[in-house]
């Protein structure tokens, strides 16, 4: 299943000690972290989902 998601989806890591991490995270209006947004939006913030979860989440928008 994670072979699927990984040929499916493009992940984005923000680095916020530059500005264009910055500026994507106040974009996003993320406030907590850690945070996954999926088509930006914000679904899991301040923790990180169990897989089934994250998978469950990430199908749903494909």
């Amino acid at each position: 299943m994670l072979g699927e998601v990984a040929e499916a989806v493009e992940i984005r890591c923000h680095d916020l000690r530059t500005p264009e991490g910055i500026r994507r995270n106040n974009e996003l209006g993320i406030k907590n972290f850690p945070t996954i947004a999926i088509n930006e939006e914000v679904l899991f913030e301040s923790f990180i989902p169990a897989e089934s979860e994250l998978l469950d989440a990430v199908f749903a928008r494909l």
